[in-house]
């Protein structure tokens, strides 16, 4: 019977406090740069999509590069143990996230959820991921974000198997336009309980509704 991978969790969960602290961190930071303030949405002023407001969902189709982590045997639907990890491969998905606003000066908060294909040869990963984003406005156009998520994913090869995910991720927003935000997450980790942990890189486009 296969067991929970705790060490796959070790680097995950230790860099996951860094991230989830982090905006909490930057929101208590002077940065002492002119013009930084969050447009007010009563005044009509600032650019972007990025607004002080709530009440709205940010829709967000990415493109992730997933890399496995370690050279354990993982057991593979269908085929029982392999002797090394996946191979790295695409991530393709859609995250839909409501925002909530300002929960505390400098520190927003987004909550909604994602489902994404993943293909690390030999498997192919489906997964849906409730999580949250918090979120540090560096100007009218800028935002950092540390995000967590638990959910679950189907493993499939010549059998299948749903496991347990936990993800988190670091990146940012840049508005390009009043409803269209450039994203990028160079930090992510997806571990899947008692299979392994992937690195993952994304990008995309986040569309304010």
């Amino acid at each position: 019977m296969r067991s929970f991978n705790l060490r796959a969790l070790r680097l995950p969960l230790a860099l996951a406090a860094c991230l989830l602290a982090a905006p909490a961190f930057a929101g208590d930071m002077d940065l002492q740069l002119p013009d930084l303030r969050v447009p007010d949405l009563t005044s009509g002023s600032g650019a972007g999509a990025h607004h002080a407001g709530a009440g709205y969902w940010n829709i967000a189709p990415r493109l992730e590069l997933a890399l496995p982590l370690g050279h354990e045997d993982y057991y593979i639907p269908g085929y029982g143990y392999y002797s090394h990890s996946p191979d790295a491969g695409p991530k393709v998905g859609v995250e839909a996230l409501y925002s909530f606003g300002e929960i505390a000066p400098k520190l927003e908060l987004e909550a909604g959820g994602r489902f994404s294909f993943t293909y690390v040869d030999p498997l192919s990963i489906f997964e849906v991921v409730p999580e949250a984003r918090l979120l540090i406005p560096l100007s009218p156009k800028l935002k950092l974000y540390g995000e967590a998520g638990l959910g679950l994913a189907l493993l499939t090869n010549n059998g299948s198997d749903v496991s347990g995910v936990l993800r988190f991720g670091f990146g940012g927003t840049y508005a390009l336009s009043p409803t269209v935000n450039l994203l990028v997450e160079p930090i992510g980790f997806n571990t899947y309980f008692t299979y392994f942990t992937t690195y993952n890189l994304a990008v995309g486009l986040q569309f304010r509704t």
